[in-house]
């Protein structure tokens, strides 16, 4: 894959990765607050992750929160006056779904929002590592705070639901 897209500073292309679980007005301010944004252009990206042992059960079970965080967050980022070109939800895996996307939508940086970690992983298989191996893009990791909890009275002992709790679509 070629490193950046285009030289050309009127049209810089930023990818923006953000997990479904961190608050995307946060990532919006974020993302505004970089003085180096007047002349750039994004392109959104939601890898439907499964947190936790989720993986075990439905491979699809996070995909209405990724849709759910996708269109609140291109919702802030018109309100921050930012530019999105492109949305998309992804793979699970957050690697294939960059690649994919930057193959169909070439960036010259790539930015990921991710929840916070209690552990720290610094070492040669870390995402962002593995990234820049593989585009030669200049990537970007920053923690954004999660999004606020959901209420959830079925269970009121958890600080936070698993998930985002969409409501049910009805089945024809």
């Amino acid at each position: 894959m070629d490193g950046a897209a285009n030289s050309d500073p009127q049209s810089r292309r930023v990818l923006v990765v953000i997990d479904w679980s961190v608050d995307p007005d946060a990532v919006a301010e974020a993302v505004s607050a970089d003085t180096r944004n007047e002349h750039l252009a994004y392109s959104l990206l939601v890898p439907a992750r499964l947190p936790g042992l989720d993986w075990v059960g439905d491979p699809e079970a996070s995909r209405p929160c990724a849709c759910d965080q996708l269109e609140r967050a291109e919702a802030s980022f018109r309100r921050h006056g930012l530019t999105v070109m492109l949305g998309r939800v992804g793979d699970p895996e957050r690697l294939p779904a960059i690649l994919d996307l930057l193959e169909e939508s070439p960036a010259d940086e790539v930015v990921i929002f991710d929840r916070p970690r209690r552990v720290s992983f610094c070492h040669a298989l870390s995402l962002v590592r593995r990234l820049r191996r593989k585009t030669g893009l200049g990537v970007h990791r920053l923690t954004a705070p999660l999004a606020p909890a959901r209420s959830d009275r079925r269970r009121p002992f958890l600080r936070r639901a698993p998930h985002c709790h969409t409501a049910p679509t009805a089945s024809a």
